[in-house]
């Protein structure tokens, strides 16, 4: 009685109503039948003193399949060697992986990364078995970050206020030069613009640079543009020996190798540093 009724009468439809979009999930069909059982209800990841950890667990900042299998591993439901043997379905329980002993179960930042972790191992494990090439210990962890990164970045914001620190340009030493990069968003325009501007040792502008991108970028994106253009202008008008500057530190650690850049500007950054 409390859905109010459009005047324009549409065709009646089938809805779920214990989800707030209407959708049936699993999820909530699995609460259901939590609630509805109360031999269950001791043991749930909804009840006692392991609320708050369940809690906690779906509320992490990782894709839905990463928290599903971190679920299912503590739960000790995952398809391992181990559990297969106990249901008759294989008869021999050793991991592949190691050939020791039989394959049984496996701060936020620190467990966002280390479920992530696991289902990229849990994944790799899987390919392996129906017949792909097993991956080394260093392209897992660095596939697993990659993942992570980009999931939080492309839906999350962060949830601390900005702090705008006011810093002071510095003059480089001779005979370099500094460019100091930016780049802009204009989401009602569909646009993008990139800014450069180049100055001597004695703070003397030698060239400077204003473009319009006529794509919609996201920030990260922007930026890196932005870097991508202030070399290629640098090398335009003949300068060689140059620092860069721009305020995007993920772009910046990415140059440096101090971390993956984001698919979204790996190319950019790939093609920069052969550049410089």
């Amino acid at each position: 009685m409390s859905i109010p009724l459009s005047s324009r009468l549409p065709p009646d439809r089938l809805i779920w109503a214990y989800t707030s979009k209407g959708n049936f999930t699993v999820r909530s069909a699995y609460k259901i039948a939590l609630s509805s059982s109360s031999d269950q209800r001791t043991d749930s990841s909804s009840s006692g003193n392991r609320s708050s950890f369940w809690k906690n667990l779906w509320r992490l900042n990782v894709p839905n399949k990463v928290k599903s299998f971190a679920w299912r591993a503590s739960r000790n439901i995952l398809p391992t060697k181990d559990n297969l043997c106990h249901r008759k379905v294989l008869n021999d329980p050793i991991c592949e992986a190691c050939g020791l002993g039989a394959e049984s179960r496996v701060g936020n930042e620190l467990l966002e990364l280390v479920i992530t972790v696991a289902w990229s191992m849990w994944f790799n494990r899987n390919a392996v078995r129906q017949g792909k090439a097993r991956q080394m210990a260093a392209t897992i962890l660095q596939k697993a970050r990659l993942l992570l990164e980009e999931f939080q970045l492309a839906n999350f914001q962060p949830s601390q206020p900005m702090m705008h620190v006011r810093e002071q340009w510095t003059n480089p030493s001779p005979p370099w030069y500094k460019v100091n990069v930016d780049g802009a968003v204009f989401e009602a325009q569909q646009a993008s613009s990139v800014g450069v501007i180049i100055r001597d040792h004695g703070g003397l502008v030698a060239a400077a640079l204003s473009k319009k991108v006529f794509c919609p970028l996201g920030p990260l994106e922007a930026e890196a543009k932005a870097l991508e253009e202030a070399v290629d202008f640098a090398w335009d008008v003949g300068i060689r020996d140059v620092h860069f500057e721009c305020d995007s530190k993920m772009i910046v650690d990415a140059m440096l190798g101090a971390s993956c850049p984001q698919a979204s500007i790996y190319n950019i950054i790939i093609g920069i540093g052969q550049k410089v």
